[in-house]
């Protein structure tokens, strides 16, 4: 019914499927019910590896307020990114220590290890620092790149 009787079943055209197929009306209420509650709202769905729904959420949201258009940062879901301060304040010590002692050579194993872990430490404090800039050129980035869009197509 659904392959042959398409437009008839979406026009309500119910007469014609009920002659050529010599159905009720009622017949074909029943035959619709059953459809309808065996049909998949989202077909989809069953192409999906994962059925966790996941939500797009933007970056800029555009408001129109009168003539002109107003540009707000979605920031409610990026998180914000901290080196924490105790990390800091070993590498500043390490380097008042460095600048009042002058650069002497580690000599037991315990300054060995000492001193290993202030550079471990201050290579991941400078690479969590390069990832927070590279996320606030992005954030720039798509700031500028809309306001370009929003000038450029201002008449559509």
């Amino acid at each position: 019914m659904i392959t042959c009787y398409l437009d008839e079943l979406s026009q309500k055209n119910f007469s014609v499927i009920c002659k050529e197929l010599h159905l009720t009306n009622y017949d074909i209420q029943c035959l619709l019910d059953i459809i309808i509650k065996n049909f998949d709202p989202k077909p989809g769905r069953i192409f999906s590896q994962n059925s966790e729904i996941k939500f797009l959420i933007p970056d800029i949201i555009i408001k129109k307020v009168d003539e002109k258009y107003e540009i707000i940062e979605n920031n409610n879901y990026i998180p914000s990114i901290r080196i924490n301060p105790f990390y800091k304040n070993i590498l500043l010590e390490k380097k008042e220590r460095v600048n009042n002692k002058g650069k002497k050579a580690a000599t037991d194993n315990k300054e060995i290890e000492h001193e290993n872990t202030l550079k471990y430490l201050e290579e991941k404090i400078n690479s969590a620092n390069w990832i927070i800039r590279c996320v606030e050129q992005r954030r720039k980035t798509v700031l500028d790149i809309t306001r370009y869009i929003i000038d450029y197509q201002r008449d559509f």
